[in-house]
C-alpha cells in the first residue's frame, strides 16, 4: 500500500477499534483511550481527533464517551 493511500474501514471495524481501546473495561471511552482509538485509525493527530471527538460526541459533557455517544463518534469518524 502505497504512503497516501487510505484503509476503508467498515462501521463494525471502526467501532471494534474503539471498544479494544477501552483500557479499563469500563464501557467507557476517556481521552487517552480515544487517542489510542484514533492512532490505530491511522490519523496524524490522534491527540487532537480525541479532543474533538469529546467535543462533538460527548452529549452529556461527562467527559467519557459512552455507549450511545460511540454511535455518533463511528460515524462521525468514517466520514472524516
Amino acid at each position: 500500500m502505497g504512503k497516501h493511500e487510505r484503509v476503508v474501514h467498515t462501521e463494525c471495524d471502526v467501532r471494534q477499534i474503539f471498544l479494544q481501546c477501552d483500557q479499563d473495561h469500563d464501557g467507557l471511552l476517556n481521552r487517552k483511550e480515544l487517542k489510542c482509538a484514533y492512532g490505530h485509525l491511522g490519523k496524524k493527530l490522534p491527540w487532537l481527533n480525541a479532543r474533538l471527538a469529546l467535543h462533538h460526541a460527548d452529549a452529556d459533557r461527562d467527559g467519557h464517551i459512552n455507549s450511545k455517544e460511540l454511535d455518533v463518534l463511528v460515524k462521525n469518524a468514517r466520514s472524516h
